[in-house]
């Protein structure tokens, strides 16, 4: 009951209604990310999903590098392995279109859209409105560049943090960090929002969850005149409202780390035993004696 209940709510999440509606592959990219990262270790082919989801859409390339910078060589080569299956089956399929993507198409990234209007929840579509700029240029790829250092040191640092083989928060680091650093992202892009809500939950954060998912509701950048170029001329005070995706990741990105590495810090529970001096307290141990 509580997953259908957690699942219809989900629906009215902007991304998540907007990736529907537009009949978009969003969630199931997320979905094939998310399962191959959180894998057992030792579990066979290991990174293949990934690499199948970057030759998809490219974006989540950037998982790969997150395996290399966390360690896990073996799964990041399986996942280029994978990518460059998927572009030599499309070179095979079709070789004239697979030359012209990755000859010239692939740096057209004006040709899906104007990065300056409000729909493109990046870090480019944030500079470029608060900028009053069409192409910020090196306004915006500096900046991005740091982003990308920062956000993968911080993911890096949050998985040598958690016991697991992935950590939950290094994952949704280098999610978010993909989500900023990209030209374009979409609003639809950001489903990743649905993990990231289950993560604060999880991890007792019941009032930042609330105010993250009133935030995904509220499709404030809707609500803005933005007919024509009009995304280019919105007063100082309409930018938060304008890019509200792109600033709550550049607020959590330091936040998730730090919740991390206090987790870290936490001691291990202690237990009472009895003892013939009375109760007193030992170290719980893991396993037999």
């Amino acid at each position: 009951h509580h997953l259908c209940a957690a699942t219809a709510l989900a629906l009215w999440l902007e991304p998540v209604f907007q990736t529907i509606v537009f009949g978009q592959i969003n969630l199931a990219l997320a979905c094939l990310i998310l399962w191959d990262l959180t894998r057992p270790d030792g579990a066979p082919g290991r990174g293949v999903a990934l690499g199948v989801a970057a030759g998809i859409k490219l974006t989540p390339a950037f998982f790969i590098a997150y395996l290399f910078l966390t360690g896990r060589v073996r799964e990041a080569t399986t996942a280029l392995a994978a990518f460059a299956g998927t572009v030599l089956l499309g070179a095979l399929a079709l070789p004239a279109a697979t030359v012209d993507f990755w000859t010239r198409r692939v740096f057209e990234t004006g040709r899906v859209g104007k990065a300056w209007i409000v729909d493109n929840q990046s870090l480019q579509g944030l500079i470029a409105r608060a900028l009053h700029e069409a192409e910020p240029g090196l306004a915006w790829a500096i900046p991005a560049a740091l982003t990308a250092a920062t956000g993968l040191w911080l993911a890096r640092r949050s998985t040598a943090h958690s016991p697991q083989a992935h950590s939950p928060h290094g994952v949704l680091l280098a999610a978010l960090t993909t989500l900023l650093i990209c030209p374009i992202s979409w609003s639809h892009h950001w489903v990743w929002c649905v993990p990231l809500l289950a993560l604060l939950i999880a991890g007792g954060r019941p009032r930042l969850a609330a105010a993250v998912a009133a935030l995904f509701l509220a499709r404030t950048f809707w609500l803005l005149p933005h007919q024509g170029d009009l995304d280019l001329r919105l007063p100082w005070w309409q930018q938060p409202l304008a890019s509200p995706y792109p600033l709550l990741a550049l607020a959590l990105l330091p936040l998730l780390s730090t919740y991390m590495s206090t987790r870290a810090e936490v001691p291990p529970p202690r237990a009472e035993v009895d003892s013939p001096h009375g109760t007193r307290r030992v170290p719980r141990r893991l396993g037999r004696p």
